[in-house]
């Protein structure tokens, strides 16, 4: 056995959630309540239009993320499961071969450290978020012009704080996004230790029990007691590695070969068919 692959997201999503879609719940199962002249059979009872749209919209939002979670649940089943039987040989995993990964005789000289970043200089980047930002500044402008003779004189403070508001969430994904293209691996000759969004993971060669491809360009190696992943560029277009990217591929190269020479095992493509 190896360690499940659940991931801690997957049991968090409901309770975030869940709060929220209660209440919208409870909310649109009171409808009749408001509706219905209970206490006075001779008084007629209405209730907003936008409350009941409020609800409505809250439910169906709370029914989407359910959804969303569930799906992805059991595909982390599956996935869990396809993993417990390559670990004992077994289902229709196949071995990839891995001479397309080797450079020769050359091998990697340890302990070696293989790190990549978000491409702070990249046009692609920059242009995204130019035009996210310009959109955003295009639309409050409009919406300044429009509410200038607003006799109202909190309006244009307000639509100033929903603007920054925005920006900040621009920022803000920004720096997520350049927290999460950190990635920091160590080999040694005890074993592999990743760092990745700020948290590391170590697994000795003799503990792992899988080696696969998974996900979108990620490899694992999996033990009994704890797994690491990281992820292999196909390109440097928004993360690159702190080395030349042909140094780069080589020297992933070489880690693959690397792994299979020191824990005997094959790499598995666990990865979803298309």
């Amino acid at each position: 056995m190896i360690k499940s692959s659940y991931r801690r997201t997957l049991y968090a999503i409901p309770i975030l959630i869940g709060a929220f879609g209660a209440w919208s719940s409870v909310q649109l199962m009171l409808l009749p309540r408001e509706l219905l002249p209970f206490d006075n059979p001779g008084k007629e009872r209405t209730l907003d239009e936008l409350e009941i749209l409020k609800d409505i919209v809250g439910l169906v939002g709370f029914a989407f993320f359910i959804l969303v979670w569930w799906l992805r649940w059991r595909a982390a089943v599956r996935h869990n499961q396809q993993r417990q039987a390559a670990a004992r040989g077994e289902g229709n995993a196949k071995p990839i071969d891995l001479t397309r990964f080797a450079h020769g005789d050359s091998r990697l000289a340890l302990p070696v450290t293989l790190k990549q970043h978000l491409a702070w200089r990249s046009r692609l980047l920059w242009i995204i978020f130019g035009v996210v930002f310009g959109i955003i500044e295009l639309c409050f402008g409009c919406a300044f012009l429009a509410v200038r003779g607003d006799p109202q004189a909190a309006t244009p403070a307000l639509l100033l704080a929903v603007q920054g508001i925005l920006v900040g969430m621009l920022v803000g994904i920004l720096l997520l996004m350049a927290l999460a293209a950190r990635q920091r691996i160590d080999v040694t000759e005890e074993g592999l230790r990743v760092r990745r969004s700020g948290f590391g993971r170590r697994i000795r060669w003799t503990d792992a029990r899988l080696f696969a491809l998974v996900g979108v360009n990620s490899v694992e190696l999996a033990g009994a007691r704890g797994i690491v992943r990281f992820s292999r560029l196909e390109s440097a277009d928004l993360v690159k590695p702190t080395i030349p990217f042909s140094e780069y591929t080589r020297q992933m190269d070489l880690l693959v070969s690397l792994v299979n020479e020191r824990t005997g095992l094959p790499l598995y493509d666990l990865r979803e068919k298309k």
